[in-house]
């Protein structure tokens, strides 16, 4: 398998699993640590195991495990070679389903799960204990950064990013943009390729004649109303009395909640 084959094998089931959990991840943070763990894919022994995150087995796994050498750094200077057991499994989808429950099961990760950015959600990985690396958060961010990957950030399938998408709604990206969905500057352009001009032009008119916005938001783990009515600058009486819920302390994660 190729590096570029590596990705879009990768990116996808990334995607989709990320998709049914109710987004409660960044997918550019999720890739980028296969590529980072795995080599780009080019890890003979990693790969014939499935196994693309370089778990530890612990005694609670239960699964399929292979043995191999690891580099760990227990001091934040020098590093020690040890022999390790690792979770294996039978394909990559099964591989990245593991991580998935991993680091939105564990409470450990549990701000990973609510994070407002790529960076928050890999340092809160990072000081969770995922690895021991003093610069594992700079690694993952260059490649996120070096490979565009935030692209698969605001996207419902890797076949049709928005920077692809023939179909595209310019007044509802415009409606994103405003609420913060594709944040700023050189993140913004990236994110929407080359939409960005036409989007941006409709942003403006949008603000300078304060058009009302309606959005939809896909409820993530960790998330509350409040919480939720302060990111859109509004109360948590009103997302609840526009979306009929009588108690504003149960919602649930894949849930979506129309912000007006």
């Amino acid at each position: 398998m190729t590096k570029n084959e590596f990705l879009e094998t990768v990116a996808k089931l990334v995607v989709e699993e990320n998709n049914r959990r109710g987004k409660p991840l960044f997918p550019s943070v999720v890739i980028a640590q296969a590529i980072c763990e795995s080599g780009w894919g080019q890890s003979q022994i990693m790969m014939k195991a499935n196994a693309i995150f370089g778990i530890k087995a612990t005694a609670s796994w239960k699964g399929k495990v292979y043995n191999s050498k690891t580099k760990e750094c227990y001091d934040g200077v020098s590093y020690t070679t040890i022999d390790a057991c690792f979770r294996a499994y039978d394909n990559l989808q099964d591989s990245i389903s593991d991580y998935f429950d991993l680091i939105t099961r564990s409470e450990r990760y549990r701000k990973a799960c609510v994070a407002n950015s790529p960076l928050e959600c890999i340092t809160a990985i990072k000081n969770g204990g995922y690895a021991t690396s003093p610069t594992y958060i700079n690694t993952i961010m260059s490649i996120i950064n070096s490979n565009n990957l935030t692209k698969y950030d605001n996207v419902d399938n890797v076949e049709n990013p928005v920077e692809n998408s023939a179909n595209v709604d310019i007044e509802q990206l415009a409606r994103d943009v405003i609420n913060g969905k594709y944040g700023n500057g050189n993140e913004r352009k990236n994110k929407l390729g080359n939409l960005y001009e036409e989007v941006q032009k409709r942003v403006n008119e949008m603000l300078k004649n304060n058009v009302s916005q309606e959005t939809i938001y896909i409820v993530k783990s960790g998330d509350t109303l409040s919480g939720i009515a302060q990111k859109y600058k509004t109360t948590y009486q009103k997302i609840a009395s526009d979306n009929n819920i009588k108690n504003p302390n149960l919602i649930f994660p894949g849930q979506k909640l129309v912000i007006k």
